[in-house]
């Protein structure tokens, strides 16, 4: 059975399924309008034209996306600060984002951080910067260009002139249930950038620490008897070493 035929059948947990989820949504409201509302077929070949689409600089000028969270309240998120999302920006290149586009998996609490976020970023997002900073090396075999010289001038380039890397760190300093609610969220929309800042957060917060400080940071129970745990600690002695 095609999973995408009923999109309020299915509860999409990755972002494969979130796309097909999002794309049955739209197509289903695509075709809800009565035939009346059909468009009139042109009478002469010379209004069979079609108008060009908007180009991407045009983005800003289009309505926003409408996203509906798992609680039914509805979130707009701007076009260019969606094209952070993989998922949203597909949908717009696929013209299936026209109407509201579920997150079934994600409440209107976490959703409007997730925006605020990607709003933050998007007027300064480049995708395709943004791929190459996350995959620096080239497959090989790499064809190198002649350069006229090998002397480069020195200039200094700020590595953070919008001054996001502060922001950032005061963004994602939630506790930690709002914290993986956000990376869920991240990972769901696809948003990179996001998913990367949560990950490295918690990295950090669990960086030269002992089992038990983790346990204790993330309130997770050591459901171990003592006997298990020596078990492990014997079998891993290696991750136990000073």
């Amino acid at each position: 059975m095609d999973s995408t035929a009923d999109p309020k059948g299915k509860r999409p947990l990755y972002q494969e399924d979130g796309l097909a989820y999002a794309r049955a949504a739209a197509a289903a409201a695509a075709a809800a309008p009565d035939e009346e509302k059909a468009e009139a077929k042109p009478s002469s070949s010379s209004e069979e034209a079609k108008e060009p689409e908007p180009e991407a600089e045009d983005q800003e000028e289009m309505p926003p996306l409408v996203l509906v969270a798992e609680d039914g309240v509805e979130v707009s998120i701007s076009r260019p600060a969606a094209r952070m999302s993989h998922m949203l920006r597909l949908l717009m290149e696929d013209s299936c984002a026209d109407g509201p586009i579920p997150a079934p998996n994600v409440h209107s609490d976490i959703l409007e951080l997730v925006v605020e976020y990607c709003e933050k970023h998007g007027p300064y997002y480049d995708p395709e910067a943004s791929e190459r900073a996350r995959n620096p090396f080239p497959p090989f075999p790499v064809e190198l260009t002649p350069t006229v010289s090998s002397i480069k001038p020195v200039t200094y380039v700020d590595p953070d002139p919008h001054g996001l890397k502060d922001w950032n760190k005061e963004f994602i300093s939630l506790d930690n249930s709002t914290l993986f609610e956000v990376i869920l969220a991240a990972n769901y929309l696809n948003i990179e950038d996001l998913l990367d800042l949560g990950t490295t957060t918690v990295a950090d917060m669990m960086s030269g620490r002992k089992p038990e400080e983790i346990r204790e940071i993330f309130e997770i129970e050591n459901d171990y008897t003592p006997e298990q745990e020596a078990e492990v600690r014997k079998e891993n002695a290696w991750a136990f070493e000073d």
